[in-house]
This record gives C-alpha cells, sequence and structure tokens, in this order.
C-alpha cells in the first residue's frame, strides 16, 4: 500500500502545483488586463486635457469669448440707457407733480386774495352805508 499512497500523495501534488500555477496565471492575467485598462485611461485623459488646451488657445474660441464679451458690454449699456431713461421719466413726471401743486397754490391765493378784495369791499359799503 506504501507504494499506492505514495503515488496518490505524488498525484495529489501535480494536481495543487497545477492548480497553483493556474490561479497565480489568473491573477497575473487580471493584474495585466487592470494595467491596460488604467493606462488606457490615462491615455484618455491626457488626449482630453490636450484637447482642451488646444481649444482654449483656438482663436475662434478666443473670437467666440470676445463676442461674448462685446454682447455683454452692449446688454450693460442698454441697461443704463434704459435706467437712465426711466430716470429722466421720473424727474419729468415729479417735475410736472410739483408745477402742477405750484399752479394749484398760486390758484387758491388769487381766489384768497379775491375773496379778501370781495370781504374789504363789502366790509368799506357797510361803512359808507352806515356813515351815510
Amino acid at each position: 500500500w506504501s507504494g499506492y499512497a505514495l503515488q496518490v500523495q505524488m498525484f495529489v501534488q501535480r494536481v495543487l502545483t497545477v492548480y497553483q500555477q493556474k490561479v497565480a496565471q489568473d491573477r497575473a492575467e487580471k493584474l495585466l488586463h487592470k494595467f491596460d485598462e488604467e493606462h488606457a485611461n490615462q491615455a484618455l485623459l491626457e488626449k482630453a486635457q490636450k484637447n482642451k488646451n488646444q481649444i482654449k488657445k483656438s482663436p475662434l474660441l478666443s473670437t467666440f469669448q470676445a463676442e461674448k464679451e462685446e454682447v455683454r458690454e452692449q446688454e450693460k449699456r442698454e441697461e443704463e440707457r434704459l435706467r437712465a431713461k426711466r430716470e429722466m421719466k421720473a424727474d419729468e413726471e415729479r417735475f410736472c407733480e410739483e408745477a402742477e401743486r405750484a399752479c394749484k397754490e398760486e390758484e387758491r391765493q388769487r381766489q384768497r386774495e379775491v375773496e379778501e378784495r370781495k370781504q374789504r369791499a363789502h366790509e368799506e359799503r357797510k361803512r359808507q352805508e352806515k356813515a351815510a
């Protein structure tokens, strides 16, 4: 039996060795695959960064940004013009209201003066009638 047990033990050892080699080979393949993926991702990132830098340097982009800035400036100027126009209109309305109030006040003052003159004239007539 000892010869048979030795053969079984050697067979088990060979199977175990083959299994260990297979596991090691699979692990190595996985690591290589992962390394390749990371390397590919890094290359893609570098390419994307390079493209981004090229776009930043692009004369078209510079022109676009300049035009965009010009549009913003025009919008600012238009807003300022409209604000000034609104302020002028508000000032004009305020001036008209003040002028109207002043005219009404002058008219009331004139009416008071007319009433006072009428009152004095009436009182003067009464005095003259009493004196006569």
